[in-house]
């Protein structure tokens, strides 16, 4: 633990840094892909050697539903862990993929699941914030220039260049899907819990995220899904 909970930086949104990112944490056996073209989900593929997609895109406040409030009885079983840390949404959307995975977490992963075992969401988005190991690992991959843009953003807006108008433009966010208990789900850090989305099979569960996808990226005004999306 450490009091750094609050002052996250920023990461590229890099398939090579989160391969890497895996990697540190342990995990041999997952390695990152990045879809070039919504098409890519129609190849035939193994599906139950993919363990998730994290789709990355313009940050867009949405309303919360209906019934938030309302614990979904399927996601029992999926660890989810909310936002409550700054600039924290790589490092969540990819630890929604791994920590909901079968595969050998890794001592890293090991660890903060048993030691957050039955927290609540926000609970554990808490640990995750003041996680040494976590945080370090995520910061290995801040550059100095995202650093600076970042502490610009908080000076002030007049003070530009060009890694700090990206980062104000495209204020990017990072949402993770899954397959789990005959659903795919969303897994949205700054949601209250996981959403359920389609009915499917483990068999065809990538094909059935396709349409998702194409929703968001529409909502969102995204043209072309490259460097947009990590199949794990």
């Amino acid at each position: 633990m450490n009091a750094h909970a609050e002052d996250w930086a920023l990461i590229p949104s890099d398939p090579a840094v989160f391969e890497d990112m895996v990697q540190q944490y342990g995990i041999e056996e997952v390695r990152v892909e990045e879809i070039f073209a919504l098409e890519f989900l129609d190849e035939s593929k193994d599906n139950t050697d993919l363990h998730g997609l994290i789709f990355i895109s313009p940050y867009q406040e949405e309303a919360l539903p209906y019934n938030f409030e309302k614990l979904d009885p399927l996601a029992s079983d999926i660890v989810f862990t909310a936002q409550v840390v700054r600039n924290s949404c790589a490092t969540l959307a990819l630890l929604a993929v791994l920590l909901n995975a079968n595969i050998n977490k890794g001592p890293i992963l090991n660890s903060f699941l048993e030691y957050t075992q039955g927290f609540s969401p926000i609970d554990r988005g808490m640990c995750l914030g003041y996680h040494d190991q976590i945080r370090s690992i995520h910061h290995a991959y801040a550059s100095n220039a995202y650093q600076l843009a970042e502490d610009a953003m908080d000076v002030s807006t007049a003070e530009t260049n060009e890694n700090y108008e990206i980062l104000v433009e495209d204020n990017y966010h990072y949402i993770s899907y899954i397959y789990n208990n005959g659903y795919i789900w969303e897994l949205d850090g700054l949601k209250w819990q996981p959403l359920r989305l389609s009915q499917c099979t483990h068999d065809n569960w990538i094909a059935e995220v396709k349409p998702i996808i194409q929703e968001r990226m529409q909502d969102r005004q995204v043209g072309n899904i490259s460097r947009q999306a990590m199949l794990f």
